[in-house]
């Protein structure tokens, strides 16, 4: 009697583990497939795709001309120059024009950081989008990092659009899209 317990108990366990390892597998293979239809995203990219959220333009420029060209193109797509130092420059929150595409209300700030790599100046420019609540009873602000993400015309797609284009009004630089990395700015 006591060997059919055992028997019947271990019966029991082999099932749990066998519903489990399915369970496992299952998961993995919905992974896998998702991985293969979406792909994963670029970790950066000449064409512009769903969540860069940085603009990187690659020039034979020397620093202090590309100093000077990036705070010219700022100026010329609406920005104002807050802060300029050799390797930096910060422009104060200004509001996202409506023909970048959005339909709401939204204010954005905007970072250069300039560095050298070999022959070549690098310069990240990344962006902070401010939304403003409807509730005004609030005044609740949202400040998210500008990214090309979200709905066709939503504000943030709008602040990456007005990055994309100071970085395509820059003479003479090649503009490749990325996810941003802290490490890329330090280096």
């Amino acid at each position: 009697m006591e060997f059919y317990f055992i028997d019947a108990h271990l019966k029991c366990s082999l099932r749990f583990l066998l519903w489990v390892l399915t369970l496992i597998g299952s998961a993995t293979m919905a992974l896998q497939l998702c991985a293969q239809s979406n792909g994963p995203a670029p970790h950066n990219s000449a064409v512009l795709f769903e969540n860069a959220d940085e603009v990187v333009i690659y020039t034979k420029d020397s620093t202090d001309i590309a100093l000077r060209n990036i705070a010219q193109a700022l100026r010329a797509k609406g920005f104002v120059i807050d802060t300029i130092i050799p390797s930096l420059i910060h422009a104060q929150v200004t509001k996202v024009p409506s023909i970048y595409g959005s339909t709401e209300a939204s204010d954005a700030s905007v970072t250069a950081y300039l560095r050298t790599r070999g022959s070549e100046t690098l310069i990240f420019l990344q962006g902070y989008t401010v939304k403003q609540s409807k509730l005004t009873t609030t005044r609740k602000v949202s400040m998210e990092c500008t990214q090309y993400h979200g709905p066709r015309r939503g504000y943030l797609k709008a602040s990456f659009r007005q990055l994309e284009a100071v970085a395509l009004s820059y003479p003479n630089g090649r503009v490749v899209y990325q996810v941003g990395m802290w490490e890329n700015r330090l280096r």
